[in-house]
């Protein structure tokens, strides 16, 4: 394992290793053939924190993790009684599937990011201006741009006595599920398909997903989308691999592939087409409009792109790892907006099983020995994007140096 620094991430420090060719993809249709495992100890990592991470999972509410590496089942588990074929909602971070959705009807001709909301569902859809309701473009739907005030009594109606103007579109980023819920009635209206069989039929199906957006009797507004946990992973990788299955990209446009989760607006550099993103300089979160310095997940690669639901629902993407993680389930019971604790308590998890059971061999040697020390000493006080961050907390510290003194002279298991 060879110690790579100041890479922006270590790749072989916490034992990842991007596949060369990704030329792996899970069989489609699903069932015609068993999705390829890989063994977590024969990629490095460490047993002992693998049970530990499901350990993790079980405990904070959840019902299925899932941790893909290049394309393969490395971690999976169910709990308190779900599995494999158990059906679970997405929340919110079905909205990212709806980027993708919209942006494959651009890439067939169907839609632009600049065409007008208006255009397509008529006049009076909103309480705004007709002025300022017709400049509203698809756009503002897909970047929490389109100006309305998400604090109106429930900002998850979509009726035009909730839709009211606040800034002008495009000044103001807000998360708002109001305003995203229209492209559920804008994409119709465009492909002249339902939004179901648009999913299954041009974007599931060629990756061997199902799965269906719901509209629950409890909320009429939102449109959720359900599936099985394998659904989610195979989206994650579809995400990974630049939204190319097998040779054949689903949206044909590159620029429109870029588009999907590339800082969309400077209001938010860490959010793209419905997607959120780590390696922004600052960041928002939602119900607030306070700016938050750094990247979201310190500690994690700054290519992680995120699909977040409430109740931590989430899919993760790492390209420059061919990583996928999928984790769903109740609410964890972590403080802080849109999952911003349980994120960094998840990725710590799954560091302390990336670095292997011999984190502090920063060489590979299979000891720990003054070589690694001479590695470890330039990154002390690292604070992003460390190499020697042996804990997993981001940073590089007493804990670390602690970590490694332990192990000093020790053979590896």
């Amino acid at each position: 394992m060879k110690f790579l620094r100041r890479m922006g991430w270590a790749f072989a420090a916490l034992g990842l290793h991007p596949a060369a060719a990704q030329t792996y993809f899970p069989p489609v249709p699903a069932a015609s053939a068993p999705w390829e495992t890989v063994d977590p100890a024969a990629l490095g990592w460490c047993p002992e924190a693998v049970d530990a991470l499901h350990a993790f999972a079980d405990s904070t509410g959840s019902r299925a993790l899932l941790v893909l590496h290049g394309g393969r089942i490395a971690v999976e588990g169910y709990y308190h009684g779900h599995g494999p074929d158990s059906l679970w909602y997405w929340a919110s971070a079905g909205k990212s599937v709806m980027a993708a959705l919209c942006a494959r009807a651009m890439a067939e001709g169907d839609l632009a990011p600049t065409t007008a909301v208006s255009s397509l569902l008529g006049p009076g859809w909103s309480s705004a201006p007709p002025a300022t309701e017709s400049s509203i473009a698809v756009s503002h739907l897909l970047t929490m741009t389109s100006g309305f005030d998400d604090g109106v009594p429930d900002d998850d109606c979509w009726a035009p006595e909730c839709l009211v103007p606040l800034a002008a579109p495009g000044t103001r980023w807000a998360y708002h599920n109001a305003p995203y819920t229209l492209l559920h009635e804008v994409l119709p209206e465009a492909t002249g398909l339902s939004v179901n069989f648009f999913l299954n039929n041009r974007l599931f199906a060629p990756i061997g997903a199902a799965g269906l957006y719901v509209q629950f009797a409890s909320d009429p507004w939102n449109r959720v989308l359900v599936s099985k946990a394998r659904d989610a992973a195979r989206f994650g990788l579809l995400a990974a691999r630049g939204w190319q299955w097998n040779g054949q990209y689903l949206i044909a446009d590159s620029s429109l592939r870029t588009a999907l989760t590339a800082p969309s607006t400077a209001l938010n550099p860490s959010y793209g087409w419905l997607w959120w993103l780590n390696g922004g300089p600052t960041h928002r979160m939602p119900s607030t409009q306070a700016i938050f310095n750094g990247p979201m997940v310190p500690a994690a690669p700054p290519d992680l792109r995120m699909a977040l639901g409430r109740d931590d629902q989430k899919v993760w993407s790492i390209p420059s790892l061919d990583l996928v993680v999928v984790r769903l389930g109740e609410n964890p019971g972590f403080p802080g907006l849109a999952g911003y604790d349980y994120n960094a308590a998840l990725w710590s998890r799954l560091s302390a099983v990336f670095l292997g059971c011999c984190p502090a061999d920063l060489d590979g040697s299979g000891t720990v020995d003054v070589q690694d020390l001479l590695l470890f000493l330039p990154d002390y006080g690292c604070l992003a994007g460390c190499p020697a961050d042996l804990s997993g907390d981001g940073a590089v510290g007493s804990a670390d140096l602690t970590l490694l003194l332990a192990a000093y002279g020790v053979p590896c298991p």
